[in-house]
């Protein structure tokens, strides 16, 4: 595409069918070719300079939006602005970098668009296959062009996002978008949207790992070597402050909600690592806002759903219909699915982050209490309209408690998995006879942490008759029955009982208060039947031949089971 003197840079290639003139006196920037064209201009002169218009086969010819496959890489040597058109709406300005622009800024941003993924949905909705698929493969190809960009141009992309139509969207509301509908789906809050999400694998598949790409190229910029090669302007303060901008708590949970496959830890861990590292402070007081705010609205669910139940007690109250105060049963699963998520979304931040974010929630008490407070929602409600829902709340606050409970102590102090787990990370475990004066100290301070936080859990159970595992039970009988903490509590036990002048007696009366409250509430039985049925999940699962996958590729809707 033109033989000038100058810098080479990269630009798509495309396959030139036919050309012809293309005059646009209006903008620097090629008009809106007919349907099924892709226009490439370089920007020589004024406005009625010389262009190209190569016209494209799509496969679909009915379609609005057209399919346009991975380009090739072509060198070229154009000065100015290259225009691109991916599509009949769409008109994308490219401003090629000189050698000496390469930091970014605002004169660097370009205007990438990105349909709506809630418009490929809607679409999907209708059943027009060839549409929804269309409107599809366009997004994963404006993801790619961003990938593509050079150094400058991706980050002032980000940072200073361009005016757009309000058919489409910039980078970062199209990502708050796609991330909050995918993690609903991943956690299984919202069946629909899953259902259409299962559709389309091939390229819902391209679009996920694209988008960890980017959160990728973004978290770990400074290994990169337009990074360094900046002209020392680019300084790791700057993009620490560019990603805590970039890369907010909302969307980093998201993200790890995304992709907390136990496949990804490392890959996400490392990501993860990099960006909550480099703002360490601002993220964890982000963090703690989350929380407390999340405290706050539990409190006024439970405050609401024991203020509705207690007015129902009473023969009288009932009888009356004015003194009735039973609440909408869609209010009711509304507040279910918000605790469950959120929940849900913590647990997948914990795993993705590790060590730095889990000792952030577990040294939050009133986040912890908050915990406790959705499990006892859950046992107010009692309607057998929203059981399943309860019971998939309650199994997500569980999850996020047993994992504090894994990354703070359990790993630390070497402990191993309960038998027949799934979902929590796979300790190594090797026993040590002797320990220095500095491990100790770790050891006996862990141990007295860990026991505090399980006499918490004691402490608020409360009950005077067999209750029912995920139904009427406290927490902590449902966390012994779902992940065997007096188990773990033991294997402590045994290793302190080994080390001179050690103290196993808090450890001892938990371990017997846990297993007393299990067999008075009627649940013995039941945790031997979870057990059994996670050994034949884990054994299902080891027969079932998985195809090799790069990490960051294994997304959660491929999985064969729920985590």
């Amino acid at each position: 595409m033109g033989n000038e003197k100058g810098t080479r840079i990269p630009i798509a290639r495309f396959e030139v069918i036919h050309t012809q003139p293309f005059v646009d006196g209006r903008s620097s920037c090629v008009g809106i070719p007919e349907r099924g064209q892709i226009s490439a201009r370089k920007r020589t002169g004024p406005p009625a300079a010389h262009t190209k218009t190569a016209a494209w086969k799509s496969p679909h010819t009915t379609n609005q939006i057209g399919i346009l496959n991975e380009p090739a890489i072509e060198e070229a040597q154009p000065p100015g602005i290259l225009c691109l058109c991916f599509r009949s709406k769409l008109c994308l300005p490219v401003t090629m970098p000189s050698p000496l622009r390469n930091l970014p800024g605002k004169d660097s941003s370009l205007a990438i668009s990105i349909l709506p993924f809630s418009l490929y949905l809607q679409s999907s909705s209708l059943d027009d296959a060839l549409v929804s698929r269309s409107i599809l493969s366009s997004i994963v190809n404006d993801i790619s062009i961003l990938l593509r960009l050079p150094f400058s141009e991706f980050w002032s992309t980000l940072l200073w996002p361009a005016n757009l139509e309000s058919s489409h969207l910039d980078i970062l509301s199209f990502l708050d978008e796609y991330l909050s509908i995918k993690a609903q789906s991943i956690s299984s809050y919202d069946s629909q949207s899953l259902s259409r999400i299962s559709t389309d694998v091939d390229l819902h598949y391209q679009l996920s790992q694209k988008i960890f790409k980017v959160f990728s190229r973004i978290g770990l910029a400074p290994t990169s070597e337009a990074f360094h090669f900046s002209e020392g302007q680019w300084t790791v303060e700057k993009w620490s402050e560019s990603v805590h901008q970039i890369v907010t708590l909302p969307r980093l949970m998201d993200f790890c909600t995304i992709y907390r496959r136990q496949e990804n830890w490392g890959a996400i861990r490392n990501v993860v690592f990099s960006i909550w590292s480099c703002r360490i402070k601002e993220y964890g007081t982000d963090l703690h806002i989350s929380a407390e705010l999340f405290t706050k609205v539990v409190r006024a669910i439970q405050k609401k759903r024991e203020k509705v139940a207690g007015g129902r007690k009473g023969k009288s109250r009932v009888d009356d219909p004015k003194n009735e105060q039973k609440p909408a049963n869609k209010d009711i699963i509304s507040e279910l699915q918000y605790l469950g998520i959120i929940a849900d979304s913590f647990y997948s931040l914990a795993i993705g982050g590790g060590k730095d974010i889990a000792y952030v929630l577990l040294e939050n008490k009133n986040f912890l209490l908050s915990l406790l407070g959705c499990h006892q929602i859950g046992n107010v409600l009692k309607s057998d309209e929203e059981v399943g829902f309860i019971e998939k709340m309650k199994k997500s606050v569980l999850r996020l408690i047993d994992v504090l409970l894994v990354i703070c102590f359990f790993e630390p102090l070497n402990i191993p998995n309960p038998e027949g787990s799934i979902i929590i990370p796979k300790v190594e475990v090797s026993r040590k006879d002797t320990y220095d004066s500095q491990e100790l100290t770790i050891l006996f301070d862990l141990t007295e942490k860990l026991c505090d936080f399980v006499m918490m859990l004691l402490d608020e159970c409360h009950f005077d008759e067999p209750v029912t595992y995920l139904k009427d039970a406290p927490l902590i009988i449902d966390l012994e029955v779902e992940y065997t903490i007096g188990n773990r509590l033991r294997y402590l036990r045994d290793t302190l009982s080994k080390i001179e002048n050690s103290d196993e007696a808090r450890l001892n009366y938990l371990i017997i208060s846990i297993e007393q409250m299990l067999t008075f509430s009627g649940n013995s039985d039941t945790r031997t039947k979870i057990i059994a049925e996670k050994k034949k999940i884990n054994k299902t699962n080891e027969n079932v031949i998985k195809p090799k996958l790069k990490v960051h590729e294994a997304d959660e809707f491929l999985s064969t089971y729920d985590d």
